[in-house]
């Protein structure tokens, strides 16, 4: 009986190791595909927009487009070495009120 309960033991430690690495990989995937989402329609929208312009957005309207969270969207920029994050002061304080 002994040897039965250590066996289980350590193919649960296994199973255990393997679902989480499982989930790491899946939720790297899933930024990844959030910040490619984000890059690509920057870039498009980059290379469309008018002279003068250099494809600058506001975070509400990015999450309306891209239909991500303002964290998964600021993460996303975050993580990125393509995007530049702009922010600005409020004009009554010296507190960022929007990026």
């Amino acid at each position: 009986m002994d040897y039965f309960l250590n066996t289980l033991d350590s193919v649960a430690a296994i199973i255990t190791a393997a679902v989480a690495v499982l989930f790491y990989a899946g939720q790297q995937w899933t930024h990844r595909q959030q910040q490619n989402k984000l890059e690509t329609y920057l870039r498009g929208r980059r290379e469309a927009a008018a002279e003068g312009k250099q494809g600058e957005h506001s975070v509400l309207h990015l999450v309306a487009k891209l239909k991500l969270t303002e964290g998964e969207l600021i993460s996303a920029a975050c993580r990125s070495k393509k995007i530049k994050l702009l922010r600005r002061k409020a004009p009554d304080t010296p507190l960022v009120s929007d990026l």
